[in-house]
């Protein structure tokens, strides 16, 4: 019964939204064991604390999650985390007090392991995320246990998530190293959850973490996100070897099966779902990636310039042979970009669909503001027509690079509708409608 009691005690998840708390002892120094009367001081409610009933009505209240924020990111329901425990449940906690006490004055090795496993359940409840999540390290590090050994690989991944969720970035990097080093083979899919989450902390060692995590024997879809943890960390400092993890995670979908690739062995339904969830987003994120790179080439294809007297004759063939072909090779590099943003498309439903229908909009109205800012030689008759279409504010140039851009832009606040996906993907797509359908512009205060 107490097994089960602290099982369920420990193991649920934190929110994002965490009060603070007090710091975790140093590494190396487990956090010293409290006697009974300290805890009893310890529990003992403060002056303008409330009484214990509505306390109680306070922990009983279920969480509330923010979502996390930044740009291009859908806000879904928060993956489920840590939840804070109710802090006076009161069957709980006498279960908790009886079995320390009981254990206070053993003396034996797998006494003291259990004693910090349950200090940690204790201050969970408290909500001293921080010193819970010392005392799980320091358990987890214990070579003596008995009954307790199976629980540290999961309280050590907790002391993890309840670093990081009192911002205590050295002491999650901390946990995650010791965890690599103690349960990398026992605890397989856990150390893929662990090092993806170390990389995103580790400024200075994240890629290295990485290139060891995808060098292991990993199933598919783990492997594919692992590859594109990988790109999306070396982006920003090796473009080429970015560009090489994106492609790996392509082909690894594309040879697993897709949206049916294995994942981890003994996964419920749900969980299998989630975990292909997970995949098929990271691979969006690779093919975005790629078809964001054809789209900065095409935007930066620079149309030719008019040089010299505008006669009729050297109008007539800069129009010929200059300006109709750059046209045609825009016009060319933005079919191909537009089928590179349809593999995106392919993956279904996404958190990159805002922006591959950004990006689609952005392709035609950053023509037609090129072709505007234009300096032709109008001045003089030419027997070729492209300077007038180019000219007229509504002709048909305006038919072919406009009406387009509004459609795809509509498509953009369509589907950041369908994925509550609001940002600056979004917002792109308002303000390229502004400018040519009243109904998008804000009211002038």
């Amino acid at each position: 019964m107490l097994a089960l009691l602290v099982g369920a005690f420990v193991f649920l998840r934190v929110p994002f939204d965490l009060p603070p708390s007090t710091r975790a002892p140093e590494a190396g120094q487990p956090p010293a064991i409290p006697s009974a009367p300290a805890r009893a001081a310890a529990a003992v409610p403060a002056d303008d604390e409330p009484p214990a009933p509505e306390r109680a009505a306070r922990a009983a209240r279920p969480a509330v999650v923010t979502p996390p924020q930044g740009p291009y990111h859908f806000h879904p329901p928060s993956d489920v985390g840590l939840q804070p425990l109710a802090a006076h449940d009161a069957p709980v906690a006498e279960l908790l007090e009886a079995r320390l006490d009981e254990l206070e004055d053993l003396g034996a090795p797998e006494a003291t392991t259990e004693v910090l496993y349950l200090l940690g359940a204790e201050q969970q409840s408290a909500f001293a995320y921080d010193v819970a999540a010392g005392f799980f390290e320091a358990f987890a590090a214990q070579e003596a246990c008995d009954v307790t050994c199976e629980e540290q690989a999961p309280a050590l991944e907790n002391a993890i998530v309840l670093h990081r969720a009192t911002g205590n970035t050295e002491g999650a990097l901390r946990s995650a190293d010791l965890f690599e080093k103690r349960f990398e083979r026992s605890h397989p899919r856990a150390a893929t959850r662990v090092a993806l989450a170390a990389a995103t902390l580790d400024s200075r060692t994240g890629a290295e973490r990485l290139e060891r995590l995808r060098r292991r024997r990993l199933p598919p879809a783990e492997s594919v996100q692992a590859e594109v943890a990988l790109g999306q960390r070396l982006r920003g400092t090796d473009a080429a070897a970015a560009r090489r993890a994106f492609r790996r995670a392509n082909r690894l979908w594309s040879r697993h099966g897709g949206e049916q690739m294995a994942t981890s062995p003994g996964l419920g339904p749900t969980a299998w779902a989630a975990e292909l969830g997970r995949t098929r987003e990271a691979v969006a994120e690779a093919r975005f990636y790629e078809a964001d790179r054809r789209y900065q080439r095409t935007r930066r294809m620079a149309p030719p310039t008019f040089e010299g007297p505008p006669r009729e004759a050297r109008v007539n063939r800069w129009v010929r042979q200059e300006l109709r072909p750059w046209l045609a090779r825009r016009m060319r590099a933005i079919e191909r970009t537009e089928r590179d943003l349809d593999r995106v498309d392919e993956l279904g439903l996404t958190r990159q669909s805002v922006a591959v229908a950004a990006r689609r909009g952005q392709l035609y109205q950053e023509l037609a503001d090129t072709l505007a800012r234009l300096r032709l030689p109008s001045a003089v008759e030419s027997e070729d027509e492209t300077i007038d279409l180019i000219e007229q504010p509504r002709g048909p140039m305006y038919q072919h690079l406009v009406r387009p851009a509004l459609e795809r832009f509509e498509a953009c606040m369509e589907r950041a509708s369908q994925t509550h996906h609001y940002g600056e993907w979004s917002e792109s797509c308002a303000d390229g409608l502004a400018r040519y359908l009243p109904r998008y512009r804000l009211p002038e205060l």
